[in-house]
């Protein structure tokens, strides 16, 4: 795999954490919940919370699961390269 299709890669990756995040973030908020909140429910930190939706980290696959399992929401997401 050269650089460039890696690059593509990489910034697919990322749009695709960021549409996850923003699904999380959304739902939180619809059920009226705080970081802190959801931090208790789904046993993550809240700074964890609070990095993710601001765009500092990209959540790891167990804290996109146990935040998706607190909210009580499943996520969809697509990452085939068009």
């Amino acid at each position: 795999m050269n650089s460039h299709c890696l690059g593509n890669v990489e910034e697919i990756y990322q749009q695709t954490m960021a549409g996850l995040v923003e699904q999380l973030k959304k739902r939180r908020k619809e059920k009226g919940l705080t970081q802190v909140e959801l931090g208790k429910l789904a046993m993550v930190d809240p700074k964890t919370i609070n990095k993710i939706e601001t765009g500092k980290w990209l959540p790891s696959m167990r804290s996109l699961m146990l935040m998706s399992e607190a909210l009580d929401m499943t996520l969809f997401f697509d990452l085939r390269i068009k």
